[in-house]
């Protein structure tokens, strides 16, 4: 098994830097190092030689990313993922390798700062959704901000409005990423119920919920 995966990286311009993007989830190492020289070597699993001048990581939860839908313990379905996001001194970005699956199997994984969760802390609920076209996409976003059951959810959560962002997949599906915002471990424990209205609403307009699903 792999330390990490990388998980459709992706590269922006903005002014005269680039960011990069990507989900990477855990393999035969529990939590992810935040210092430099595992983010440069991140990049590097990417096909980007830059040293990276900042980066954020956001934990959260998905059941996108899971193999085990079918087991019965909420840890499996809805397993930790980490986004990221690192920005280079580069005003145009170097082209990344077209993997939506990329293995990263370093010998010398060190971070002096590692985040680990644990059950009790709040993580981000990350709702992901693969479309055939920009329409499907469109659709779904659309159906998330009008939906009276969203509108529900989030006052009895206290969260503010989703936050979406976009990806490719496999140069041929648009990705949805939806972030619902920060919640306890008792709302997964419970069943996500905001989470699932999410899901069924990109079920709806064409989208697939699982990286299985996909037909390549």
């Amino acid at each position: 098994m792999s330390a990490f995966y990388i998980w459709n990286p992706s590269a922006t311009s903005v002014k005269s830097n680039c960011i990069i993007e990507m989900v990477v989830t855990n393999g035969d190492v529990s939590g992810i190092a935040q210092d430099r020289k595992f983010m440069q070597g991140l990049l590097e699993e990417i096909g980007i030689c830059e040293t990276p001048m900042k980066w954020s990581v956001t934990p959260c939860r998905s059941k996108y990313y899971s193999e085990y839908l079918d087991e019965e313990d909420w840890r499996d379905i809805w397993q930790i993922v980490w986004k990221l996001q690192i920005t280079i001194d580069q005003p145009v970005c170097t082209e990344i390798k077209a993997n939506s699956l990329i293995p990263w199997t370093p010998t010398d994984i060190t971070g002096d700062k590692w985040i680990k969760i644990v059950d009790e802390d709040k993580t981000t609920c990350f709702v992901v959704s693969d479309f055939n076209n920009d329409v499907g996409l469109r659709k779904a976003k659309a159906a998330i901000l009008s939906n009276s059951q969203v509108e529900i959810m989030r006052e009895k959560y206290r969260v503010d409005i989703p936050t979406f962002s976009y990806t490719k997949v496999l140069g041929k599906y648009k990705q949805l990423q939806v972030s619902l915002g920060k919640f306890e471990k008792n709302f997964y424990v419970l069943g996500a119920d905001y989470a699932e209205i999410v899901l069924s609403l990109c079920q709806d307009s064409g989208g697939t919920i699982n990286f299985d699903e996909r037909r390549a």
